[in-house]
């Protein structure tokens, strides 16, 4: 291949699952490349029958109307991919009814994931011996133009700050030819998960947590994202007991503390007057009891109909 070609190289999802929408991009009748645009679930059955059958082989489409009219196939289109709403090879087109004059009438790609392996054992006639050769079991695989440039690991979470006993959902935001994800959360629960994206990960204890990820392509090149102390679990409040300041954190339920109501009240439940602020973050809310006596306090914290009410004991 010539150097200064720069070819992207097409995703395919053999799951198995129905398509909600995509596209086919295809060379009806040998011309210039047309894009038809389906936006409704695509239909298992058999090759030119209407009836749905969860055991069929084929993807029956039918094509919508777009901005430009349909965009439907006709001969030579046959072979063209049939790409889901995530620009994934899910079919190959065998043949329908469709065409310029027909444009509701359906076509029939053969499923992707039913030639994987179950068109004949030889390696002419699976897309396994070819895709998956190291038998990683891969589901899904992100198409890509192999610039190892653009090959990096990145994720973020829901939430940084967070209390004891709730979870953070973290997203993979890694770019490249990814064939294997290894996430690994110390403190948290579960503590390691091989896949793109993780099951929510409880942490029930009070610390900073690191999380790293490492991301591996076909050529078993890695690369790994490590986030010291991302996760910052911290207890309703702290410290406390407090020899005056304090930061009251309300984790991933946050607060509107703009428009919230703070009332404090010693242990005879007399109401007191104190300072309070949001942190620089708005992750937590400080309040500067120093000028109150040693002793136990409640503070009570009203946002949009919510009501908490925390104890901070002053020590000095």
């Amino acid at each position: 291949m010539p150097g200064d070609f720069f070819p992207w190289y097409n995703g395919w999802d053999r799951s198995g699952e129905a398509s909600p929408s995509g596209v086919c991009i295809s060379h009806p009748e040998g011309d210039i490349k047309m894009v038809s645009t389906y936006s409704e679930p695509v239909v298992s059955t058999y090759y030119n029958n209407t009836s749905p059958d969860e055991s069929g082989n084929y993807w029956k489409v039918n094509w919508t109307e777009t901005q430009s009219g349909y965009g439907v196939t006709e001969a030579g289109s046959s072979g063209s991919p049939l790409f889901d709403a995530s620009g994934n090879i899910v079919g190959s087109l065998t043949g329908g009814q469709a065409s310029c004059s027909s444009p509701g009438q359906p076509d029939f790609y053969g499923k992707f994931s039913y030639s994987w392996t179950s068109n004949g054992d030889d390696s002419t006639r699976q897309l396994k011996y070819w895709l998956d050769p190291a038998n990683t079991g891969v589901l899904s695989l992100k198409g890509t133009d192999f610039d190892t440039a653009g090959f990096y690991a990145d994720f973020s979470a829901d939430a940084e700050w967070i209390t004891p006993g709730e979870a953070v959902v973290f997203n993979s935001n890694s770019s490249g030819n990814i064939v294997r994800y290894q996430w690994l959360f110390p403190g948290g629960d579960p503590g390691t998960y091989t896949g793109e994206i993780p099951p929510p990960v409880r942490y029930g204890s009070v610390g900073s947590f690191d999380v790293k990820l490492t991301i591996t392509n076909n050529s078993e090149d890695t690369d790994v994202k490590l986030k010291k102390a991302f996760i910052k679990v911290t207890p309703g409040v702290f410290p406390n007991p407090t020899s005056g300041k304090a930061i009251i954190f309300f984790g991933k339920e946050g607060a509107d503390l703009e428009n919230a109501t703070i009332y404090a009240y010693d242990i005879t439940g007399r109401k007191i007057n104190f300072f309070a602020k949001a942190t620089d973050d708005g992750a937590g809310l400080v309040v500067d009891l120093s000028t109150l006596r040693r002793g136990m306090y409640l503070l009570r914290i009203v946002s949009n109909g919510n009501t908490r009410v925390v104890k901070v004991i002053v020590s000095k």
